[in-house]
């Protein structure tokens, strides 16, 4: 029992570790690809973009004439079925899409930009494919406003905003001409090169005062206070993981002091025979350390496969490779063994204190 309660705290530790570990190397990878342009223009809602209002292309040819601005990309959206399933459809301008932000590509590369503007193809996510059993080179029926029409899935991508939902990324001239959509529901904006915010902040803002239904965002800004509500979550699982992880260490104080009790002549006899204090309370530290071991090794086992799991399953959303956690083996190796040590010194100094004589006639 004290064996299993350290192995569950030490798999939690090393499957937070794997998972820490990859999760945030791709949480700072997409947020930057997908969110990383010089300015935001966001909505109320993201990623449920049909409760939005949306901007005329008045608003980015205006943004456009202030001097200093370089490439915009927006988004359009569009609600559409495949055979029963709901889709997610976000028009992208496949010249400037690229330059400003950008999917993380699963199957493909950045030529299914251009793909997309030849003809009736998109890209999908893997809640897409998923959800439709579809994969990359097949043909699905999209029903628009006037009817079905057949597009090809040329790559497979995710950004950080359409993750969850089934998403599917076509071109504006097809969002247009099949769905009558012109209105762009998310903004993203870079500066030439060598323009600093600061020389056109206040132009910009003049501009988007006329757009309320969306707020400006710098970028950098954006991606930190991202990034930063991701590193609390995981401080709030470990600490989590510290309440999870007390009973072990009462579960092994109180075997270890139990085991003292029961042993109390066999002590006594130790004793009796030459045995030092210093020589009892290794053999109890010995014990503890142990049973500590035990659970340890198989703990370290189970938390790096329900780490390799866990990052695997969100593969098929992210692109996110598992990383072996070595700083979180290492803590999970330190955290058990530190256990035992210190759920021993209690037992120990028990057991050392005994007297001979007393020890004997225990019963």
């Amino acid at each position: 029992i004290t064996a299993c309660a350290t192995m569950i705290g030490i798999a939690i530790i090393v499957a937070l570790g794997g998972m820490s570990t990859s999760l945030i190397g791709m949480m700072d990878s997409v947020t930057k690809r997908s969110l990383g342009s010089d300015y935001l223009f966001m909505p109320p809602s993201v990623a449920v973009w049909n409760s939005d209002v949306g901007a005329g292309p008045e608003f980015t040819r205006r943004l456009q004439a202030i001097p200093g601005v370089g490439d915009i990309s927006t988004f359009r959206f569009a609600s559409s079925m495949v055979g029963s399933q709901a889709v997610s459809l976000l028009g992208i301008n496949p010249a400037t899409f690229p330059k400003v932000s950008g999917v993380n590509f699963q199957q493909g590369n950045d030529s299914a930009y251009q793909v997309l503007s030849s003809g009736r193809n998109t890209i999908v996510n893997g809640a897409f494919l998923q959800s439709t059993k579809t994969r990359v080179g097949d043909s699905v029926n999209l029903l628009t406003p006037t009817g079905v029409e057949s597009y090809e899935i040329v790559a497979q991508g995710t950004d950080l905003l359409n993750a969850k939902i089934t998403t599917a990324f076509i071109s504006q001239a097809n969002m247009a001409m099949d769905f009558g959509k012109t209105e762009d529901i998310f903004i993203q904006m870079n500066l030439k090169p060598g323009v600093k915010t600061a020389g056109v902040d206040s132009q910009i803002k003049t501009v988007a005062a006329d757009y309320p239904q969306f707020t400006l965002y710098t970028g950098k800004a954006y991606i930190d206070q991202m990034l930063q509500l991701v590193n609390m979550v995981f401080v709030g699982m470990y600490f989590l993981l510290a309440f999870l992880a007390l009973p072990s260490l009462i579960a092994m104080l109180n075997t270890l002091a139990i085991s003292v009790i029961e042993r109390t002549r066999e002590i006594g006899m130790l004793r009796a025979v030459g045995a030092t204090r210093q020589q009892v309370s290794r053999m109890i530290t010995a014990e503890a350390l142990l049973l500590a071991a035990v659970g340890t090794a198989f703990g370290l086992l189970s938390g790096l496969y329900l780490g390799y799991v866990f990052v695997k399953a969100l593969g098929a959303m992210f692109p996110v490779n598992y990383s072996l956690p070595y700083v979180g083996i290492i803590l999970a190796i330190a955290f058990g063994l530190g256990f035992g040590a210190l759920a021993a010194i209690i037992p120990t100094r028990q057991a050392s204190r005994l007297q001979v004589v007393e020890a004997l006639r225990y019963e």
